[in-house]
């Protein structure tokens, strides 16, 4: 397996730590779109770029994307978790009072992932001369502004319940992080609640907005963020929303109904989905791809090829839809 850049093909080379695509256009774009400071040395002529976060390409791809309710995955290791929890950060950097929740299945989950990483990334941006806090015990990740401070929750769907806790106000954006464990009428309520009157928010659908220290925001406004990998509870409805763009009228018949301008209540547009594959990381190591072929082959599709279409305990263990299915032409 190798890594290559989804813009143009070529390979990527490690640069102090950071992989970059190996043609300059696109490395180009990979650092525009890039989380960096400047440093501030007593010597003016030792003054540099410090990076904080480069996207990869699909990475890029998924944050530029203007559509609020979008899926990202598909294949294990496509770095999903990495890119939203930065994309926070980025505006949550921007925007002052900026709230974004991330969500898990279990606290486990949380707190061995997200929680964890948030302590140190923390570290980071303090020692780069940003304010801002963490508290593993109120699950938030803090960036303070002059005019007010922007949150980052951290949160978990353990119980039945749980779904309750995150319904009684609006977010600017809400991640659920491998989505397809979660129950997936769940996932559709706390959709309900990405939404924001923020002009912030708002301006981010209509234009580009720049950091201080001269980091680009890509475009989008408040947003529904689910990455997952293939299989789980909730996989048919992610599937038939965001992939098919074919929701079950018999379960969902009020989709159907027209809204005051004649258009269904359920918009395909607003509903998308970028797929991640193995190729896209190069940061995972060589024996990544051989790991996975220990799985059973209806899971090993799933990881390996973000295969959306098979299941545990399928009739035809052969079929691929890589090979099986064909576009009808009209």
């Amino acid at each position: 397996m190798k890594a290559v850049c989804c813009w143009c093909g070529s390979g990527f080379i490690k640069i102090e730590g950071i992989y970059w695509c190996e043609t300059l256009a696109c490395r180009a774009k990979q650092a525009e779109h890039a989380i960096y400071f400047w440093n501030a040395p007593k010597n003016p002529a030792d003054r540099k770029v410090v990076f904080f976060y480069v996207p990869l390409p699909k990475q890029v791809d998924f944050e530029l994307s203007p559509t609020p309710m979008l899926l990202g995955g598909g294949a294990a290791g496509a770095s999903k978790s990495h890119m939203a929890r930065f994309g926070l950060y980025r505006r949550a950097l921007q925007i002052p009072g900026y709230e974004a929740l991330i969500l898990r299945k279990t606290w486990g989950e949380l707190e061995k992932h997200h929680l964890r990483l948030m302590e140190s990334e923390k570290d980071r941006l303090r020692a780069l001369g940003v304010p801002c806090t963490f508290s593993k015990t109120d699950r938030e990740f803090k960036i303070h502004h002059p005019s007010g401070t922007s949150v980052i929750e951290g949160g978990h769907m353990e119980d039945p319940d749980d779904v309750q806790k995150y319904l009684s106000r609006e977010r600017d954006a809400i991640v659920a992080d491998e989505g397809s464990t979660f129950r997936p009428m769940d996932l559709l309520e706390l959709s309900t609640r990405a939404r924001s009157t923020k002009p912030g928010v708002e301006a981010l659908g209509r234009a580009v907005y720049t950091l201080p220290a001269g980091t680009p925001v890509p475009r989008g406004g408040a947003v529904f963020w689910v990455l997952s990998n293939p299989g789980g509870p909730a996989s048919a409805m992610l599937r038939d929303f965001f992939i098919d763009h074919a929701p079950d009228t018999d379960d969902f018949p009020q989709l159907t109904e027209l809204d005051d301008e004649g258009i269904p209540l359920y918009r395909p547009q607003e509903w998308g989905y970028i797929p991640g594959n193995l190729e896209d990381n190069p940061y995972l190591p060589e024996s990544y791809e051989r790991d996975l072929a220990l799985l059973p082959p209806w899971r090993y599709k799933q990881l390996r090829y973000n295969d959306w279409s098979v299941i545990a305990g399928q009739f035809f263990v052969e079929f691929d839809s890589r090979l099986h299915v064909k576009a009808l032409q009209l």
